[in-house]
């Protein structure tokens, strides 16, 4: 009975987790797909791709509505091999692929890896959903407590959180900037005063994240301020 039992669980356990038959060689090529629902039944064969195995919304760079954390099993095709081995490599080699600097989501900075804020541009116009897809691939490694072998920047995982940012973490994405503004806060009223300066972006280097509605505006970078 305690045999059967356990057959019992296993079988509900495999079809509530995810599971992925990815390319070894382009691992988010996912080539079968089986949602972690009670169903149990296969996706569709072929070249489905992340987003759809991971239910992320390429036309709208979001998941689906339900999208949950759930239980992942990965295999490669063409390879018998299965275990927890298989998906902690896959983990490291998607998000090595999805940070890879030609592919224009982000740059390296002093303290790691940051985002592109010209990602529309180097990326394409499914840039979001790549971060999505990113996002959900992170996700799902911390559920599993497995790493990703990637270094982000300090100020990045302060944003990702929910940490206030602060002045000084501007040191770590642009230490000339950052170096720039400590002196105009360190000079006198009176001194910064007479060089009149503007604290705003004035033109089309404004932060536009789609080409439709990029157009010429200034932008105070503090209202008020």
């Amino acid at each position: 009975a305690r045999v059967g039992c356990n057959a019992a669980l296993a079988m509900e356990r495999d079809a509530l987790t995810l599971q992925l038959v990815a390319r070894r060689s382009s691992p988010l090529d996912v080539s079968e797909w089986r949602p972690g629902d009670r169903k149990g039944e296969w996706g569709r064969h072929g070249d489905v791709g992340a987003c759809a195995a991971l239910s992320v919304d390429e036309a709208t760079g979001r998941p689906f509505s339900g999208t949950a954390a759930t239980a992942l099993d990965v295999r490669y095709q063409g390879e018998a091999a299965a275990g927890d081995a298989l998906r902690r490599e896959w983990f490291e080699q998607a998000t090595a692929e999805m940070v890879d600097p030609r592919r224009g989501l982000f740059l390296a900075s002093q303290d790691g890896l940051r985002p592109n804020p010209h990602s529309a541009s180097s990326a394409g116009e499914d840039h979001l959903s790549y971060f999505a897809l990113l996002g959900r691939i992170c996700g799902l490694a911390l559920y599993h407590r497995e790493t990703v072998g990637v270094a982000w920047s300090h100020a990045f995982l302060k944003a990702v959180f929910g940490y206030p940012l602060s002045f000084d973490d501007l040191a770590s994405v642009d230490p000339a900037l950052h170096q720039s503004q400590r002196t105009l806060l360190a000079m006198p009223a009176e001194d910064l005063g007479a060089m009149c300066l503007c604290f705003e972006v004035d033109g089309d280097e404004a932060v536009v994240y789609e080409e439709s509605s990029k157009r010429r505006r200034a932008t105070e970078l503090k209202p008020g301020g």
